[in-house]
């Protein structure tokens, strides 16, 4: 089978979604676009587009109250950068000093979220899978299980984009935000400004 791509670009509507309804009748892929263009162009970003989950999840979280009034009801969080050079044993620190029950790891890659639950296994146990989570999985998906965490660990906290840091601390009612990093290694890159947009 080949790959599926959760969106596409179209001459006409920019950027696509995957019509998943005709894809379930017909077993082939097929993204929404009028019908007098019907062609779209696919990329190694375009297979995993998460942007509208995210900005539902986004707008379900601030919108509990009021626009004028979204803030308000939300306590801003103790904020702590751990800045540490590379191959010092951060995430080995962060692992040691995990809280069963008050701590939650976010982190942004998957091969970071795999070193947290597989470094001493015994420390995290059954809870790594509900405690140690993506950014991304995070901002799609929130948590399951309890909805707030005391500490929200931010392993690799350089590479996110703020924006995605505050609402997960949002997201989780964190109270304390810790936030690892390496100020001298990869920040934040916006992967999705590769193409021109225009608004005619």
């Amino acid at each position: 089978m080949s790959i599926i791509y959760m969106a596409a670009y179209n001459a006409a509507n920019g950027l696509v979604a995957l019509d998943k309804k005709q894809m379930d009748r017909t077993e082939r892929p097929k993204h929404i676009t009028p019908s007098y263009d019907s062609i779209v162009v696919t990329a190694r970003y375009t297979r995993i587009a998460l942007e509208e989950r995210i900005l539902e999840m986004v707008k379900s979280v601030t919108k509990r109250k009021a626009y004028n009034d979204a803030r308000q009801d939300w306590k801003m969080p103790d904020i702590t950068l751990v800045n540490g050079v590379p191959d010092c044993r951060k995430t080995t620190w962060v692992v040691k000093h995990y809280e069963l029950g008050r701590d939650v790891v976010i982190t942004t890659t998957l091969e970071a979220a795999r070193d947290h639950k597989e470094k001493p296994p015994s420390r995290l146990g059954a809870d790594a899978n509900s405690k140690v989570k993506m950014m991304a999985s995070v901002l799609v998906n929130g948590f399951q299980g309890p909805k707030s965490c005391d500490r929200l660990i931010v392993d690799e906290a350089l590479m996110s984009y703020f924006g995605s840091i505050v609402i997960a601390t949002w997201i989780a009612a964190a109270k304390e935000v810790l936030l690892i990093g390496d100020v001298n290694q990869l920040a934040f890159i916006d992967r999705l400004n590769l193409f021109e947009m225009q608004y005619i």
